[in-house]
């Protein structure tokens, strides 16, 4: 599915997807994360503490940036059709609702989840949105973060450093995990009305 525009942030840099599937860049290239001026036919594009990544219309990956950990690794994954940048590593989501992981920083078990619609990582857990609209997680759980068993009905999913937020096909938003900064008070929060 083409995408119109997408725009992605990692720690001090930004990166936009722009209609005709080329990529801009701008802020901290230390490690070459902003080099991304000759990648063509993109769909999909993600970024982490120190590296981009991209998804061409063939499902193959692109990566740019701090290798460190097989963050940009990835260039032999096949049937891409969504990418995520946590911290440090990189999975992307296949055509086939599985996720690959590419450097071993994933949480447990989650390349044998199945029937996923999209991913979100942090750098500590990992969050799976099903196509029936429940979540998975799985990774630290100390603050709670991964207590979305109970959620349903859900059309997209974010993952922070200690908690994971969720938006419901109501327009209702989620959360759960660490409150320490008022980042889970979204109680009320509703973001379209029913017609």
């Amino acid at each position: 599915k083409k995408v119109r525009g997408m725009v992605a942030a990692g720690r001090l840099h930004t990166v936009a997807l722009r209609e005709d599937g080329t990529v801009l860049a701008a802020g901290d290239d230390q490690f070459g994360q902003c080099q991304v001026g000759d990648w063509k036919d993109i769909v999909y594009i993600a970024a982490g503490k120190y590296h981009t990544l991209g998804v061409r219309e063939d499902g193959t990956v692109v990566a740019a940036g701090e290798g460190l950990f097989g963050s940009c690794a990835g260039a032999h994954w096949k049937n891409i059709v969504a990418i995520a940048a946590g911290h440090i590593h990189t999975a992307g989501l296949r055509r086939d609702g599985r996720m690959v992981e590419a450097d071993g920083f994933a949480a447990p078990g989650v390349t044998e989840w199945t029937d996923l619609a999209a991913i979100a990582l942090s750098p500590f857990h990992t969050v799976g949105l099903k196509n029936d609209g429940t979540v998975i997680a799985s990774g630290d759980i100390q603050y709670g973060q991964c207590q979305v068993e109970d959620w349903t009905e859900i059309s997209a999913v974010a993952a922070g450093e200690r908690h994971t937020v969720a938006l419901k096909a109501d327009g209702i938003v989620l959360a759960t995990g660490d409150n320490s900064e008022g980042q889970c008070d979204v109680a009320g929060w509703k973001l379209w009305e029913d017609q």
